[in-house]
Formats: structure tokens, C-alpha cells, sequence
């Protein structure tokens, strides 16, 4: 047996020379216009195999680049790697350029889609029944849709060429196409196990890496989902206890989640909602697992994770629309926004396989989430095909590049413990932990100063001098909800003013409003949502805290979206 640091070395040595196989041909970048448009940005894409052991099917990598404003700029780039795994990194990159604005003074930002994700060959299938709502709060991964699946995706696609190595190389590629020097890596979540892998397998290629959620070596998604969720609980509600209006409104609430499911493991909750897709009313039933997976997605976020205490509350009281709302929501979102192909491509290969299952079982058996996830991901890799992946995979290892790691206290899925392991790796590097932050640390107050440390990390590709302790004494959550205001009623003639078609020029956004019997849908991009009237102009948004709202102007020509942590979004009337 070898020992760890020799079996580190061991991977990183036959990875390298699987690397110097792959870089072979010289792959070029062939321009396309960006669909949709942006601003300043070149689109284009790089081929590469979806075999190199072999000839065959050719890939049409996605790329997208911000150029830098500088006349003479870096020669790195900063380079996005997508989370999920199934999460398409360009997607964002309107998003990235506006949040990294000051990073294009210097170097461009460089964003790939994943192979099997957005537009570089996607591995994308329907898992639910669009058009019966209840088939999102079922099973996390139904098995009979899951075969489908994999039966639609193989007959055009080698589904054991989508992993880690192949990841690395097709990076590398686009590197090389472009003529950068070297990278500045940016992931977060399963993105930092992909720029994990960049690094280890092209370490000469890596200026500096910035990392938030860590996902380390030793890491199996989702194992640790369970226990983690817990902790995170525990410490929701340990903040609730000590916050006065949140502790009155629910005194009681630790105990009311463990009622909650007991209760859920005996029957169903049911609720009766407005399916935003249809406007119609539905009848749904939550299950245990899946009122516990929504709790565990609604903690990925500050705002959504301040309601938790709330919803718990409602549940207990027998009224389970709120997470009903949230879970039909939340699951249509990822399945519009994440290539399932690829998620269990990878975590049938990388993860799945390396967890006990009977001893996940017993450790998890006690906690609100169960072993709901664990069991269902062994149930969908069974006959998935994968790739191999050594042991040592999961083993640390170690580099001197300067790594900015960034964890959130009450993540629920790579909580700081996380973090801590994979600093150990990174001699040059320096872990932070927001307080009261969750998988992330968008919608809080005071963490632009937090956005100032990257920026300023990636001007000097060091540690050296990055002191996070006076920004985080700063940094404030959202209130917690205590109570959302019962809706008022309005006829149909006055729902039928505000609707109409909404757009804004920069950003470009078009927000459809259509009335509905006592409410109004709202779809903009691929959110739709339920807004109920708080007054004639206010509308809240159903499933969301109270502070995520709409207000229309009182002739109807403009409208104004609210969100924690966002500034105002206001949108002009389609004439």
C-alpha cells in the first residue's frame, strides 16, 4: 500500500503524462456571435475529442471572453469553473463581468462551459412530467426517468468521457487556443473540485486560485449531506434563539422541527397551492425527504435560510404550502438549470462509489434528511456508465500556488470543516469564514468588502497582506421572517392593468406579467413565480422572503423588483 503522500504523487505523475498526451494537437478558437448578446465580449468555440485514447465524436467547447480594458493586459485570465456538478459557467458571465468589474482593468475573464453542460454537447434530459406538478416534489432522481435517461443520452454521447481528467484537459485547451500565459482559477462549490483538478494536473499553468464552498479531496457528495444540514440547522436556529422577535414569534421551533418529522415519516403533508407554470390550483403532497431536502436547498442562501425558522413553523402548524411553494420551485429551477447527463456521470464515478452505504445509512439515520439522498443516488448510478477513478483521487495534495479559500458558517453542504482540509494543501494560502453566511454569501450586508479582498488578491496573486477580520466584524444577515402578510384581494379588471410586458435596457431583461384570479404570474428569464397583492401596486412573491417583491407605479408604466442584498431592478412598460 502506498503511502498518502506517495499515492498523491503517484496520481499527480500519471495525470501529468495523461496531460502531455492530451496536449497533442494544437486546438484553435473559432469566433461565433454571442447568443444571447453581450456587450464587448468574443464568443466563440474550441473542438476537442470526447475521446483522446481514441478518434471519433469531436466537442464544441462553449467559450465566452470578457476582454480586459487595459491596452496592454495581463497575459492570464481569470477562469470560471461551474458548481453542481451540471451547472453551465457561462450562463453567468454577464453576471461575472458586472461583479468582477474591476478585475477587466487588468485581464480578461474566461468562461467554459463544462463538456455536457450549456452549449458544449449537453447531457440534458427531463427527469419530471412537466406537466404534473407533483412529479418535482417526488424523487429527488426517479429511477424510471433515470433510465430513460441514460438510454436517450448513449446513443450519441461515450457517457464515460465526461469526468475530471477530461475536464482538466479541455481547460487546458482553451488556455492554449487563446495564448494565455497562465490562469487565475474561480470556482465554487463542485467548481473548486474541477479548479482543484486543473491544478494538480497543470500546476505550471496556474497563477492563483480563488475558492468559495470547498470541495476537497476526501469530499463524497452527498455523504456528508445529512449531518451537515443539521449542523447548519443548529446553528439557524441557535441565531434565532438569540434574536428577540425571531425567539417570541417561534420559542419552541427546535422542537417543532423534530415533530415535523416524525410526523412527515407517519403521513404526508399536503397542500394546495397556484402552479405559477399554469395558473392553476394544485393539490401536493411533501413527503419527509423532500420537505427535508427543501429545508436543506432553502440554507444554500442567507435570505432564504432567515425564513427556515418560519416555514418550519407553518409545517408544524399543519400548513405546508410554504415549503410546497418552495420545493416546486426550487426543483423546476434545477431542472431547467442544471445537464442531470453530467451530474451523474460524474458523481456516479467520482463520489457514489466510494461511500458505504450501510454505514452513511446508520450515521445518517437520526437526522432530518435520513439517508433520503445517499439512497437515492445509489438507486440512479446503478448501471450509469463511469469512468475509473483512482483512490488517490480523493487523496490531498499539495501546491504552492496563492489560494484565496472562502467558507460560509452555516453552509449546509461544505461547511468551514471543509475549508480548513483543503488549506491544509495550499502552503501560500489563506481560509476565511463569514459569519452567518450560507453556501455563499450573497444577499448579506456589509460584504463588499469581501468582493474588495478578491479583487485585490487577484491584482497581487498572493496572500500576503489580506486581512479579512475588519470586513467580516461587518458583515450582518438578513432579518429573519417572522411573519408574511396575508394577501388582500383585488378583482380581475385590477390585476388585468398591471399586466403586460416589462424590459429594462441595461441590464437587458423582459419581465412577462399575466393576471390570474386573485394574483399575478411573473416570468422573467427562467424564473416564474406567484406574486399575491399586499396592496393595489405591492405584490409579494410567493415562496420567497418578504423583502423579494414587486411594486408597480400607480399608472402601471413601471414596475420595481426588490431583492436582499440587490439593488432595485425597475423595468418600463412595453408600449
Amino acid at each position: 500500500m502506498l503511502s498518502r503522500s506517495l499515492a498523491s504523487l503517484a496520481l499527480t505523475g500519471a495525470l501529468l503524462a495523461s496531460a502531455a498526451a492530451a496536449g497533442a494537437q494544437t486546438p484553435t478558437f473559432q469566433p461565433r456571435p454571442c447568443d444571447p448578446p453581450l456587450e464587448g465580449a468574443r464568443c466563440g468555440t474550441v473542438r476537442v475529442p470526447e475521446n483522446r485514447a481514441a478518434p471519433g465524436r469531436m466537442l464544441a467547447l462553449n467559450v465566452i471572453v470578457i476582454p480586459a480594458r487595459s491596452a496592454t493586459p495581463a497575459r492570464e485570465a481569470v477562469t470560471f469553473f461551474g458548481g453542481g456538478p451540471g451547472q453551465a459557467i457561462a450562463q453567468g458571465a454577464r453576471w461575472a463581468a458586472e461583479e468582477y468589474e474591476a478585475v477587466l482593468d487588468e485581464r480578461d475573464l474566461l468562461f467554459v462551459d463544462q463538456r455536457g453542460t450549456g452549449g458544449s454537447a449537453p447531457l440534458q434530459c427531463a427527469l419530471r412530467d412537466t406537466a404534473n406538478p407533483q412529479s418535482y416534489l417526488d424523487d429527488f432522481l426517479p429511477p424510471a426517468a433515470v433510465a430513460r435517461c441514460r438510454q436517450e443520452l448513449a446513443r450519441n454521447a461515450d457517457l464515460s468521457r465526461y469526468g475530471f481528467e477530461a475536464l482538466a484537459h479541455d481547460i487546458e485547451a482553451v488556455r492554449v487556443a487563446l495564448g494565455y500565459e497562465k490562469l487565475d482559477l474561480n470556482g465554487g462549490s463542485y467548481g473548486t473540485r474541477a479548479a482543484m483538478g486543473y491544478l494538480r494536473m497543470y500546476p505550471q499553468n496556474v497563477r492563483s486560485a480563488m475558492l468559495l464552498g470547498l470541495v476537497p479531496p476526501g469530499f463524497l457528495q452527498p455523504e456528508s449531506y445529512a449531518r451537515d444540514t443539521d449542523a447548519a440547522l443548529a446553528g439557524v436556529l441557535r441565531e434565532c434563539r438569540a434574536d428577540p422577535a425571531c425567539n417570541a414569534a417561534f420559542p419552541d421551533v427546535e422542537r417543532e422541527a423534530r415533530e415535523v418529522v416524525r410526523r412527515l415519516e407517519r403521513t404526508p403533508g399536503v397542500a394546495e397551492i397556484l402552479d405559477p407554470q399554469t395558473g392553476r390550483r394544485v393539490r401536493l403532497s411533501v413527503s419527509r425527504g423532500t420537505y427535508a431536502e427543501t429545508i436543506r436547498r432553502m440554507m444554500y442562501n442567507a435570505p432564504a435560510a432567515r425564513s427556515v425558522p418560519y416555514v418550519i413553523h407553518r409545517a408544524y402548524e399543519g400548513d405546508f404550502r410554504p415549503v410546497a411553494r418552495t420545493a416546486l420551485r426550487d426543483r423546476r429551477g434545477m431542472q431547467q438549470g442544471s445537464w442531470w447527463g453530467l451530474f451523474l456521470s460524474i458523481t456516479c464515478s467520482e463520489d457514489v462509489p466510494f461511500i458505504d452505504q450501510a454505514a452513511a445509512a446508520a450515521e445518517n439515520a437520526t437526522t432530518m434528511l435520513g439517508d433520503y439522498r445517499v439512497r437515492q443516488q445509489a438507486e440512479a448510478c446503478r448501471g450509469w456508465p463511469t469512468y475509473p477513478v483512482p483512490a488517490e483521487f480523493h487523496q490531498p495534495f499539495r501546491s504552492d500556488v496563492p489560494v484565496l479559500l472562502i467558507s460560509g458558517e452555516l453552509d449546509p453542504v461544505t461547511p468551514p470543516r471543509w475549508g480548513e482540509r483543503a488549506a491544509a494543501m495550499f502552503p501560500n494560502g489563506l481560509h476565511f469564514v463569514v459569519p452567518h453566511a450560507a453556501h455563499g454569501y450573497g444577499g448579506m450586508q456589509g460584504t463588499a468588502c469581501i468582493d474588495s479582498l478578491t479583487m485585490r488578491f487577484y491584482r497581487q496573486a498572493s496572500v500576503r497582506g489580506l486581512d479579512p477580520a475588519p470586513c467580516l466584524a461587518g458583515v450582518r444577515p438578513p432579518p429573519f421572517v417572522t411573519q408574511v402578510p396575508e394577501p388582500i384581494t383585488l378583482d380581475r379588471p385590477a390585476l388585468e392593468r398591471l399586466a403586460g410586458v416589462y424590459t429594462s435596457a441595461q441590464p437587458q431583461l423582459e419581465m412577462r406579467v399575466d393576471a390570474l384570479d386573485g394574483a399575478l404570474r411573473v416570468r422573467l428569464g427562467d424564473f416564474t413565480a406567484i406574486t399575491s397583492p399586499r396592496t393595489p401596486t405591492e405584490f409579494g412573491v410567493e415562496g420567497m422572503p418578504p423583502e423579494f417583491s414587486i411594486t408597480f407605479s400607480d399608472d402601471a408604466r413601471t414596475v420595481t423588483m426588490r431583492e436582499p442584498g440587490e439593488p432595485p431592478l425597475v423595468l418600463a412598460r412595453r408600449p
